[in-house]
């Protein structure tokens, strides 16, 4: 056997020197990335539980409004109430859209913004209908029309709730299955 020279032994050292810091610098690289996966979703699931407890607190006096409104039926005084309550829900579903839905599941983060739509519409026909009732008045008391104060469209009322009846039941879909589940048992669910 003859000998091998230096600058081979060199050669070979540094070709397994090189792959063994290959092979490390790629176990480090598989390791952020799956502690980054993991991060990602533990944010996700603590997103998706804040998101879950404030849509169960939202929901209830908003159920409760829902079914005295269709006890009582409409009135001015309901208009006011329905864009009171619209009104008061729409901040809480906006810090929501801001703070967890950039970190929530994909199909929570939708439910929140098409929760936060339905609202937002109820609202929009709720003040729309408020609008009319008071040109109305307005006209009746300038003499203008008599009755014109029964011209202002009710169905945007009933369209309102309907629309906060969608956010009602968008809701209950970011609530956590477990929650809901619970919730049920104990009797503390309604259904609109």
């Amino acid at each position: 056997m003859g000998s091998v020279p230096l600058s081979d032994y060199v050669q070979l050292v540094s070709t397994i020197v090189t792959a063994i810091a290959t092979a490390v610098l790629a176990w480090f690289g598989g390791v952020q990335i799956w502690a980054e996966r993991s991060k990602r979703r533990s944010e996700q699931r603590s997103a998706d539980a804040r998101l879950s407890a404030a849509a169960f607190e939202l929901r209830k006096p908003l159920v409760d409004w829902i079914l005295r409104s269709q006890e009582k039926g409409w009135s001015v005084n309901s208009a006011q109430e329905a864009l009171k309550e619209a009104a008061g829900i729409l901040p809480r579903l906006a810090q929501g859209l801001l703070a967890d839905t950039p970190a929530a599941s994909p199909s929570i983060a939708a439910r929140v913004r098409t929760a936060y739509a339905y609202c937002q519409s109820a609202a929009v026909k709720f003040d729309s209908y408020l609008g009319q009732y008071h040109a109305a008045t307005q006209a009746q008391l300038h003499g203008v029309d008599a009755d014109a104060a029964h011209l202002a469209d009710t169905g945007l009322l009933s369209d309102g709730r309907e629309n906060l009846r969608g956010c009602c039941n968008e809701l209950e879909r970011v609530i956590d299955p477990a929650l809901l589940a619970e919730a049920k048992r104990l009797g503390a669910w309604r259904t609109v």
